[in-house]
């Protein structure tokens, strides 16, 4: 089940290329993993024991790391992002057509996060890969995921 959400308005055209080609493969395997996960899996736990567990980020792609960024409008895996967050609304930053991470909403800026996600797909990303220079916001309450900013 998707969120009540219109996908056109906040990804724009770029959304037409990424699920025309690529909404079936992407949807396969769902993951929503913490990236002291990740450096676990790469590292070994032993040498995470003074970084603390709370997250501070949760990326949200498929098991393929392919094509995964359509899955913040999963169900399960947004339930999956607040658990990991421990909070109700978060914000996301569009990685890639690959993945989306989610950071919590609790001393953040805006547009901090906006200069951070622009600065990343200029220097990172390939254009082919971007989905684009802005920020989401996932409501808990309303079940709403919102273009919050927008580099233009």
């Amino acid at each position: 089940m998707t969120n009540n959400v219109n996908i056109i308005t906040v990804f724009d055209a770029t959304i037409f290329t990424l699920l025309a080609d690529h909404l079936h493969e992407g949807r396969q395997n769902p993951v929503v993993i913490t990236m002291r996960e990740i450096m676990a899996a790469l590292m070994g736990e032993e040498l995470l024991e003074n970084i603390p567990d709370k997250p501070v980020q949760v990326i949200v792609t498929n098991e393929a790391r392919m094509f995964g960024a359509i899955n913040i409008y999963n169900e399960d895996c947004i339930k999956q992002v607040q658990e990991k967050l421990h909070a109700n609304n978060f914000y996301v930053l569009p990685s890639s057509k690959h993945e989306v991470i989610c950071v919590p909403t609790d001393g953040i800026e805006i547009d901090d996060l906006l200069t951070m996600v622009t600065d990343i797909n200029r220097t990172q990303v390939k254009k082919e890969n971007r989905l684009g220079d802005f920020v989401l916001y996932y409501d808990g309450d309303t079940r709403q995921l919102v273009k919050v900013a927008e580099n233009i």
